[in-house]
C-alpha cells in the first residue's frame, strides 16, 4: 500500500469510506501483508480480520543487513525475537524480502537466520510459515526470477493455468487500484 500503511493502520478504523478493505476473503489462503520497511507488523485491523474470516497472515519483514547479518551469532538471536514477536502479536509467519545486495560473507549469516527462523516458527507454531520472495541469489546479488505476471483483465486465467500444474500463485498489490484512483471511482473499482 503505497510503501507502507496509510488509512489502514488505525486499529479502530476510521471514517473514511474509500479506505481500502478488503471484501473477498473467502477467496484468500494467505494474506501477507508487504511493505518497504525494515520490519513490518501489520495493522491489528488486518490480522484481527484475516483471522476472523479463516486466512492465515503473513507479515513481511526487512531488516538492514548489516544488523541483521552481523555475525554468525546475532542471525540466530534476531531469528529467535522475530519468532516471539509473531507469537506475541498472533500472526503466522514472515515473508522475507531480502532486496537488497549482500556482501560476500554476510551470505551463511543469511542462511542461518532463515535456517533458524524457519525452526523457531515451526517450534513455536508449527502451522507458520516462513516464505521467501526471491531476489537475492547465493553470490549476495539482486535477481529476481521474473516468474511473476502483473496483470489486471487476465489474472484469472493465470492463476486457473497455475492450478492445473499444481503451482502455486500469488496476487500482488491489490491495493493498486486504490493507489491509483481507478475510475469512476474506488468503491466501483474494487467491486
Amino acid at each position: 500500500m503505497q510503501g507502507g500503511s496509510v488509512n489502514d493502520m488505525w486499529v479502530q478504523g476510521g471514517t473514511d469510506p474509500d479506505a481500502y478493505a478488503t471484501r473477498h476473503w473467502y477467496l484468500i489462503d494467505v494474506f501477507v501483508y508487504f511493505s518497504h520497511s525494515l520490519v513490518t507488523l501489520s495493522p491489528p485491523c488486518w490480522t484481527n480480520t484475516a483471522h476472523r474470516r479463516g486466512v492465515k497472515k503473513w507479515d513481511e519483514g526487512r531488516l538492514v543487513r548489516n544488523k541483521l547479518l552481523a555475525t554468525m551469532k546475532s542471525a540466530p538471536m534476531n531469528a529467535e525475537r522475530l519468532a516471539e514477536l509473531a507469537v506475541d502479536l498472533g500472526f503466522d509467519g514472515w515473508l522475507i524480502n531480502m532486496e537488497v545486495s549482500l556482501h560476500k560473507q554476510q551470505i551463511p549469516n543469511l542462511e542461518e537466520f532463515v535456517s533458524h527462523l524457519t525452526h523457531a516458527m515451526h517450534s513455536l507454531m508449527p502451522e507458520s510459515l516462513v516464505i521467501w520472495y526471491d531476489s537475492v541469489i547465493t553470490t549476495g546479488y539482486i535477481w529476481w526470477a521474473r516468474m511473476l505476471f502483473t496483470l489486471i483483465l487476465d489474472c484469472c486465467i493465470v492463476v486457473d493455468v497455475l492450478k492445473k500444474a499444481n503451482v502455486s500463485a500469488a496476487i500482488f498489490a491489490p491495493g493498486c487500484l486504490y493507489e491509483t484512483k481507478q475510475p469512476p471511482d474506488f468503491q466501483t473499482a474494487r467491486n
